[in-house]
């Protein structure tokens, strides 16, 4: 898997301007940030709720503020030239999903390619409603033995939580239900688009 080594996290002067930008921006808004990222070299960030566009701003907020190095997960397809310069630069790691073994497989393949990683994800999958959500998220960060750290905001309070490491236990069927717990109290930009 060929994932770009120099993205816009590596560009000297770029993240400490982005970041101040970013936390003044936030603070004029009325939005703060509880909590911190821990110190992992390699973590799977699950961001809940995801019911617009507004929400993936939200925590890319969250990211420039705290100024950790994220990765997210497209298709392959999006991967030609010029776009593909693009999808690598802002950290996009290619994911074939008619490859034999799926997503899960390639996520793991992915955590275990390289030193240090941040994954972002979103594990409702979708901007409308759907109550059960995607399982890759878990089966990954289980595969490939990273922690699972909680994310969630509140657009009534105008917080983003950054939760601490949910203790996995191998069982998805399980382990969802004390997931799904936590993101609990999320008040979302479009409440119907929620499915919890």
């Amino acid at each position: 898997m060929k994932v770009s080594k120099f993205t816009i996290f590596d560009v000297p002067f770029l993240i400490p301007i982005l970041s101040r930008g970013s936390r003044f921006l936030g603070s004029l808004l009325g939005w703060s940030i509880e909590g911190e990222f821990p110190d992992y070299p390699k973590m799977m960030l699950a961001a809940v709720p995801h019911t617009s566009n507004w929400d993936f701003l939200m925590f890319i907020y969250a990211i420039l503020t705290k100024r950790i190095q994220p990765n997210v997960m497209g298709k392959h397809t999006l991967f030609w030239w010029p776009l593909s310069a693009f999808m690598s630069f802002f950290g996009v790691v290619p994911i074939d999903r008619t490859k034999k073994g799926g997503v899960v497989e390639q996520g793991i393949e992915y955590f275990n390619s390289v030193e240090k990683t941040i994954m972002l994800v979103t594990p409702e999958g979708t901007r409308s409603y759907r109550k059960e959500w995607k399982s890759g998220f878990y089966h990954i960060a289980w595969g490939a033995k990273v922690p699972l750290i909680l994310c969630k905001v509140n657009f009534k309070t105008r917080t983003i939580f950054i939760g601490e490491e949910f203790a996995m236990t191998g069982d998805f069927d399980k382990d969802i239900i004390g997931i799904k717990e936590y993101f609990k109290d999320c008040v979302p930009l479009i409440a119907e688009n929620f499915g919890i």
